[in-house]
């Protein structure tokens, strides 16, 4: 049962934004370009928040942020992160609209460029599970001194036996959650497309603005515990 859920978890995650672009493309007679545009956007985007990563830390260590209690460090991680993402995030979308597509700021372009962008994080996820799930299958029934014979460290090896176990331990309702999670965040990154998109065709700043905050309280409402 698990498995299956995990499977139907993938198959949706990678297949059911892009049917759904597909058909609402041909149905506005729009290019497919624009949900390619989305998916690419979504990449920069990811590649922004790992190369940032490494700055704040570094800022952090030369003492020129503040470095939080050890009480607050978790909360501070997750808003920083939380941040940082829809900053990157909507500042891609802003060049998108601004200098990649600038004739489809209209609500109907903007819908499959937000599409693209969705889809591209929800395949993200999708393959991260399937990452988990191919090594939960082949880690099964396996013991530390397995792991160890594959070449990893102790370290690694404690790590990866703790996945496998929490694999297994899961349940296909935490499954159907996390489907149903990401594809509300397709349908957010949806709004805020059209969101920015309007931003960048009215030259109203606070609207760009405004994404940013819907964005980084929603990651940090699904980061907190």
């Amino acid at each position: 049962m698990l498995l299956a859920a995990h499977t139907a978890e993938i198959v949706l995650l990678l297949a059911l934004p892009w049917a759904v672009a597909r058909l609402y493309a041909r149905r506005q007679r729009l290019s497919m370009a624009l949900f390619g545009a989305g998916v690419l956007a979504l990449i920069a985007a990811e590649v922004i928040e790992v190369a940032a990563a490494p700055l704040i830390r570094s800022a952090f260590e030369a003492g020129w942020l503040p470095m939080p209690s050890r009480e607050n460090i978790a909360l501070v991680e997750a808003i920083i992160a939380a941040v940082v993402a829809a900053i990157a995030h909507q500042s891609v979308r802003w060049w998108v609209f601004a200098k990649q597509v600038p004739e489809h700021r209209d609500r109907k372009g903007a819908i499959l460029v937000g599409l693209g962008h969705g889809a591209g994080a929800a395949a993200l996820t999708a393959l991260l599970v399937l990452a988990l799930a191919l090594t939960a299958v082949v880690g099964e029934g396996a013991t530390m001194e397995d792991l160890e014979a594959l070449g990893m460290s102790d370290r690694t090896a404690v790590k990866i036996g703790l996945r496998i176990y929490a694999w297994w331990e899961g349940s296909p309702v935490e499954a159907a959650k996390t489907t149903a999670i990401e594809l509300a965040l397709v349908a957010m990154h949806v709004g805020l497309s059209v969101l920015v998109a309007r931003a960048v065709e009215t030259k109203k700043w606070w609207l760009g603005l405004l994404a940013v905050v819907l964005h980084a309280t929603v990651a940090l409402v699904l980061t907190l515990p």
